[in-house]
């Protein structure tokens, strides 16, 4: 029933058989959703590997929202994605400064591109980089996906950045308007940093052929 209505209001849908639910014959549903249901509905697992099975329907979610949506905030303003990137390494910076805490002191805070991720080490005794890995378009938002990394001496001092920008980013997971006011186009957006649940390895090996 709320399948069908719905689509007669032209809803996308994305039916999801859980476990092991067979999938029934077109001619066992009803017809207004037995062709969308045959052609597109994805299995889900309940067991162990639930978690997979959910992370394979997040590109078709993506996928409906995106078309949801007319226009997204990079429509007016096709630099958002690097505002947005450097607005979380400014904001960080900022803090430490703010926070005056000694082993902070020199540490240097830098957006990374392809082609000086892995060399960030060589050049800086001490920093922290984000690099956008994947940009996908939630209706009207823009998703940016990213790595914060942390290059020092020893693990000691890396743990301790991981740690303390964590907290930050915790404690203010809105960025306030001041890190992301570039521009009079960015003061209309809102810039909220959350924590990821992809697979890391997964990630780094988008990202690099060098070992994890």
């Amino acid at each position: 029933m709320e399948i069908e209505t719905a689509i007669n209001h032209k809803i996308p849908i994305l039916p999801v058989l859980i476990g092991n639910t067979p999938m029934p014959n077109a001619d066992e549903l009803p017809p207004s959703i037995a062709t969308i249901a045959v052609q597109n509905a994805v299995p889900v697992g309940v067991l162990h590997d639930f978690h997979t099975h959910m992370q394979m329907l997040l590109p078709q979610i993506e996928t409906i929202l995106g078309a949801l949506a007319k226009r997204s905030a990079i429509h007016t303003n096709v630099d958002i994605i690097y505002r947005a990137c450097q607005a979380i390494m400014r904001f960080l910076s900022d803090s430490a400064y703010q926070s005056q805490q000694g082993f902070l002191d020199h540490v240097v805070w830098q957006v990374s591109g392809a082609s000086t991720f892995m060399s960030t080490a060589r050049l800086h005794d001490i920093a922290v980089t984000l690099f956008l890995h994947r940009v996908t378009r939630l209706a009207n938002f823009i998703e940016l996906h990213f790595i914060i990394s942390f290059w020092a001496d020893g693990a000691e001092m890396e743990h301790a950045l991981a740690g303390w920008v964590i907290r930050q980013l915790e404690e203010t997971p809105l960025i306030a308007d001041g890190p992301f006011s570039f521009t009079e186009e960015t003061d209309r957006y809102q810039l909220k940093v959350r924590w990821s649940d992809e697979d890391a390895r997964s990630v780094w090996k988008i990202v690099t052929d060098e070992p994890l």
